[in-house]
């Protein structure tokens, strides 16, 4: 039986991929369509546009357009491949280059602040409009436990087995999120994906019902897709409360 392959390890053994993706920002930089249109303008002067002329600019915008969409479709995958495989590995090193942690801290704060205004009855007071405020904008509330999970080796943990287990904290989930890294784990998590401009959506573990998925935001930052955002399933926020009340009260 073949072994199994991360996408990314599948891909760098295609030639034609191999070949193109270094070239990408490259062939759908303004600078190199301004200068295939001077190119035309320049053999054509004082005799109109002929039609070889705009051949080859159609086929060259073509050309750009197919290899733009298929980049916009397939990096994705490879930024998720290799987070899963650097998850897989254990490697925090990896791991540590594939995730904006100041992004996901303010994806990961008011999912605990408001889970701790409910917890406590803040919520009820204050009501549902002024505690979504509240919970938006006190990053400082959940400072107390940000900082034991914004680090390599706690975002390891989670990843890897849905929780954390650690000295000063300890929150439990029975499904890790993350794939395995392997074509099979990957085509899973592509059927729940969503696309956005600059950003990638997907619910994990893909098999788990959505009470219990974790989804995770990967976004474009300097043409390399990194992990921003993670909305977690209520029952992994209540623990956090329930830990956030122990460490500054109710």
């Amino acid at each position: 039986m073949p072994s199994k392959r991360s996408l990314s390890e599948t891909l760098a053994n295609n030639s034609v991929l191999r070949l193109i993706w270094p070239l990408m920002p490259a062939l759908i930089s303004p600078q190199v369509l301004r200068r295939s249109g001077s190119r035309c303008r320049h053999e054509n002067a004082g005799i109109g546009v002929q039609p070889d002329c705009m051949t080859r600019r159609l086929i060259g915008l073509t050309i750009v357009f197919v290899l733009g969409a298929a980049w916009f479709a397939v990096s994705p995958l490879i930024g998720l491949s290799r987070l899963a495989n650097a998850v897989a590995a254990r490697n925090t090193s990896a791991l540590d280059q594939r995730v904006d942690f100041a992004r996901l801290g303010r994806s990961l704060a008011p999912q605990i602040v408001w889970a701790y205004l409910n917890k406590t009855g803040r919520a009820k007071m204050l009501g549902r409009n002024a505690s979504a405020l509240i919970a938006g904008g006190s990053a400082s509330i959940a400072d107390a436990i940000l900082g034991d999970l914004l680090n390599p080796e706690a975002m390891l943990q989670l990843l890897d087995s849905g929780g954390w287990d650690t000295a000063d904290l300890r929150v439990q989930n029975a499904l890790a999120p993350f794939p395995k890294g392997d074509l099979k784990s990957l085509w899973e998590a592509f059927q729940s994906a969503e696309y956005g401009l600059g950003n990638f959506y997907v619910s994990l573990p893909a098999s788990a019902v959505p009470a219990e998925q974790y989804r995770i935001r990967l976004q474009v930052l300097q043409w390399n897709w990194k992990l921003v955002a993670i909305d977690l399933p209520q029952h992994v926020r209540d623990q956090l409360a329930d830990e956030l009340i122990k460490r500054v009260g109710s």
